[in-house]
């Protein structure tokens, strides 16, 4: 998670300081990076041992298409689109499989406020839906109507806002119940 934090830090602020209208190139890179780190979280989290022999081909996989998305299909200088919905479609099947393994495994009874996981892991679900259909729209919209899609950026705030609150809970709890 840590080196998932850094590195949106690092491209956030890349992405800011270049002040250029579409500092698409760091997105080309940044989506296949948050996939593959994404999949390594899960596959450390998740019991179900299929899931960690499909990782190495769904890295792989995610990468390939992402590569040909972005230089066959979108463009470099343009927004990508594809492959961010295409992860974060994958993202939210991987939180999905998450919830499904607390519910359904009754024997690990556990509050969910000392399971900091659970937190982070709700975040993902939240941020990764709502992003799957507001970046997916706006990349349509943003061709028709700008101003409009410029506009509808708001829900991305809130979404981050939400994605990091979050982890900061997720993170409390787990200081908090590490010592008892």
């Amino acid at each position: 998670m840590t080196i998932l934090l850094g590195m949106v830090l690092l491209f956030e602020s890349f992405d800011y300081i270049i002040k250029v209208e579409h500092a698409n190139f760091l997105n080309h890179i940044y989506q296949p990076i948050e996939f593959t780190l994404m999949v390594l979280i899960y596959g450390r989290v998740l019991d179900y041992g299929w899931f960690r022999k499909v990782m190495i081909p769904m890295i792989v996989i995610f990468w390939s298409l992402s590569i040909y998305l972005s230089i066959f299909v979108e463009g470099i200088e343009n927004d990508n689109a594809l492959s961010f919905v295409m992860g974060n479609f994958c993202i939210v099947i991987f939180a999905i499989i998450f919830h499904f393994q607390l519910l359904s495994n009754p024997s690990k009874e556990e509050r969910l406020f000392r399971h900091p996981f659970f937190w982070i892991n709700t975040a993902h679900l939240f941020f990764y839906l709502g992003t799957f259909f507001q970046m997916g729209f706006n990349a349509y919209l943003y061709e028709r109507v700008p101003e409009v899609a410029n506009s509808l950026m708001i829900i991305n705030y809130v979404l981050n806002l939400s994605l990091y609150s979050l982890y900061l809970v997720g993170f409390t709890c787990k200081q908090i119940f590490k010592s008892r």
